[in-house]
């Protein structure tokens, strides 16, 4: 894997395209698993921070799906860099230079909850249930499928 600033060094034919960000999650704030497995995957939580951070600085705008996220990641982004020696840090990459360009834009669901069939008896609506996020253990689909299965349960529901 490798960050947007290294992209675009390594495609300069490139650079005068717009560049977005849209985050889901935060790598500063992403739950760390107690799976051992989990640890030994991919790079390490330092480099893949620092590439968010420096991708975010190289790009026009950046998107995060929730309030939290954003605030969370913009909280730490100074003293994430900190821990980066002053000799090696570059001094450039601050909280300001990559919060003016930083936006909430929430997953869009335009389905309607409930759906009216061609008949208009209310106990013919049908319940749709999206799960918008990971299938892991910080997200909990363990209790996801519980209250599904509570669902299932209930007479004259639909979903």
């Amino acid at each position: 894997m490798i960050n947007v600033a290294e992209f675009f060094g390594l495609r300069p034919d490139l650079n005068c395209a717009k560049k977005v960000l849209y985050f889901h999650e935060n790598q500063l704030e992403y739950p760390k698993s107690c799976n051992e497995a989990e640890k030994s995957k991919g790079q390490s939580s330092f480099n893949l921070v620092y590439n968010q951070i420096i991708s975010c600085f190289v790009v026009d705008e950046v998107y995060f799906n929730s309030k939290y996220n954003m605030t969370t990641f913009l909280e730490q982004i100074d003293p994430f860099m900190n821990k980066i020696p002053k000799s090696s840090r570059p001094e450039s990459i601050k909280r300001a230079s990559i919060e003016k360009k930083c936006k909430v834009l929430y997953i869009p669901i335009t389905a309607p909850l409930y759906l009216e069939p061609t008949g208009t008896r209310s106990e013919n609506l049908q319940l749709h249930v999206v799960w918008a996020h990971r299938w892991e253990h910080d997200k909990d689909p363990e209790m996801f499928m519980r209250v599904i299965l509570e669902l299932g349960c209930i007479p004259n529901l639909k979903f």
